[in-house]
């Protein structure tokens, strides 16, 4: 009679222990972490020497499936002309993926930096800046 009550006896122990065990708080659970925020990117303050150009590209997906990097267009697009230090990845906004792109128009004209934008998948959302916009 005491051995078929031994298996049973040991599984409540062993059972009221785990139970125990878990209702008490760890060391680790009274650490409190706190995660860093994100870096807020930098806006670009337009001037008669520079031209801000706000974009958006199509925001990637949040699956892994196969999809055009907008974004990575634009950005070797600026690349080619040596604009890509003055490219700032920005917030997504609903479906879309904005950026700015800061840059001095004596070196390449406003008009050339819409046409590359345009051609690699971005939309423009506004120019400031530069000897026209005052």
């Amino acid at each position: 009679m005491t051995s078929t009550r031994l298996p049973g006896l040991v599984a409540f122990v062993l059972l009221a222990l785990v139970l125990v065990g878990c209702g008490s708080p760890s060391p680790a659970a009274n650490v409190s972490v706190t995660t860093p925020a994100a870096p807020t990117p930098a806006i670009p303050t337009p001037s008669t020497n520079q031209v801000v150009i706000w974009g958006e590209v199509p925001a990637p997906p949040s699956c892994s499936c196969d999809h055009p990097d907008y974004l990575g267009r634009v950005d070797r697009g600026l690349a080619e002309v040596h604009l890509d230090q003055g490219f700032t990845q920005q917030k997504v906004s609903g479906q879309w993926q904005l950026f700015t792109v800061a840059f001095d128009p004596r070196t390449v004209s406003t008009q050339q930096v819409v046409k590359i934008i345009k051609e690699r998948g971005g939309t423009i959302v506004s120019v400031s800046g530069g000897p026209s916009a005052n």
